[in-house]
């Protein structure tokens, strides 16, 4: 590369944020210590010296999907939220529970109101209050 060597641009792929990681493999024809130790400083994962070997290259590509798979399925398990089945509490990352509310304001900054959905007012609020004695539909009416 004229402009970029691949230490510069193994730097700028780690340097950006991704959703999906990057396998960097640097082929080169600098094999020293020293250059191995600055190519994985600069984010490479592996590193060959030219002339490479087809079959070493082929070896080394299946361990990278095998590393990139892995990291993929980490990534889907961390994104995965435990919440309680029962009052909603989240788990959050100290594996403490926490209110759906205090997870949300912590996480994102957001506030939340509150109301009630049609479907747990029809199967909970107005059946308790018919339990009650007060007649919903007529507290609808005009």
């Amino acid at each position: 590369m004229q402009t970029l060597d691949g230490l510069g641009l193994c730097r700028l792929i780690r340097a950006r944020p991704a959703r999906q990681y990057s396998y960097l493999i640097l082929i080169t024809s600098h094999g020293a210590m020293e250059n191995y130790q600055a190519g994985i400083k600069a984010g490479a994962d592996d590193f060959l010296q030219k002339p490479f070997d087809e079959s070493y290259l082929a070896a080394r590509l299946i361990v990278a999907e095998r590393i990139v798979g892995m990291q993929n399925h980490t990534r889907q398990l961390e994104s995965l939220m435990s919440v309680c089945s029962y009052c909603k509490s989240i788990r959050n990352d100290s594996n403490q529970w926490v209110s759906m509310e205090n997870y949300a304001s912590t996480q994102f900054g957001v506030r939340s109101s509150h109301g009630i959905c049609p479907c747990c007012f029809n199967d909970r609020v107005k059946p308790e209050m018919e339990r009650l004695g007060i007649n919903v539909d007529a507290l609808a009416a005009p």
